[in-house]
């Protein structure tokens, strides 16, 4: 265990290190909080003109099937997951690294595990992003369905880690 503890953070290092890792986050970042604003200014606007209170409120900004915030970001994690996890082993494999890796008496389910588990702690910032999001609809929205979102954000994480999990393979 030690061992795959030590590859995760050299993994993480290595991540952090790329420019890639910070862009890919930074543009997360951006997008997920464009959507918000418009979500939320789009339900501003609509009930500023019919003068009514809906109820479901969580639902309307978030949940929405077809204009909800995790609606519209879902089939951009297509994208945003690859980009990382395609260069995780390749980076490896093109400095000569993987030879030594694989020369080491390190079992190949930790190196496997641990790179693993650093990318799903690079995408765990993901998630911290869309919680920051809720701490922003608690401040402005009256009565949010917490629980709601937070199931929601952690059905996001699962998938995030489904789709690293096919991306390192």
């Amino acid at each position: 265990m030690p061992t795959t503890v030590r590859i995760v953070w050299s993994e993480l290092r290595s991540l952090f290190v790329s420019p890639i890792a910070w862009v890919l986050l930074v543009v997360f970042i951006l997008h997920s909080s464009a959507l918000y604003i418009d979500r939320l200014d789009r339900y501003a606007v609509s009930e500023f003109t019919s003068g009514n209170e809906s109820r479901a409120l969580t639902w309307a900004i978030f949940a929405h099937s077809r204009y909800g915030v995790f609606t519209l970001l879902l089939p951009y994690l297509l994208l945003y997951v690859p980009l990382l996890t395609m260069g995780v082993f390749s980076r490896d494999i093109q400095s000569g690294a993987m030879k030594l890796i694989m020369s080491s008496p390190v079992r190949l389910a930790s190196v496997v595990f641990g790179k693993f588990m650093s990318v799903v702690l690079y995408f765990a910032l993901f998630g911290l992003v869309l919680i920051v999001l809720l701490l922003g609809t608690g401040i402005l929205v009256e009565n949010v369905d917490y629980a709601h979102i937070l199931a929601a954000i952690f059905g996001i994480f699962l998938l995030i880690c489904a789709y690293a999990a096919v991306g390192l393979f």
